[in-house]
């Protein structure tokens, strides 16, 4: 029976560390990573690279993508997202007035 924490023996280093490692490979560790509100964020490889990340938040309007992907895709997904978050804070803007009604006062 697990009490749902499967590394409580293992120390951090450990756990980002793969057993196994091939002589040429390259890897990318990623720890405590957080996505500041409204920004977009890649953690991962582009190359095939082997990716460990642990500990990964996003705040409020983040787009965070996780993984493997092309170039292109990322360069998609970023496009995409500066698009769309370019119309959400470029509406169009209605001036906003404030009309009184009687005689005022002087300060």
């Amino acid at each position: 029976m697990s009490n749902g924490n499967q590394y409580s023996d293992v120390s951090a280093e450990e756990q980002l560390t793969p057993t196994k490692m091939l002589e040429n490979e390259r890897r990318n560790v990623f720890e405590d990573v957080v996505a500041e509100n409204n920004v977009f964020q890649f953690v991962g490889s582009a190359n095939g690279h082997t990716t460990t990340a642990r500990s990964v938040t996003a705040k409020a309007y983040a787009t965070q993508c996780l993984g493997d992907a092309s170039d292109t895709t990322i360069q998609q997904i970023s496009k995409d997202r500066s698009e769309t978050t370019a119309k959400k804070q470029h509406p169009h803007h209605q001036q906003q007035t404030n009309s009184f009604e009687g005689p005022g006062r002087t300060f």
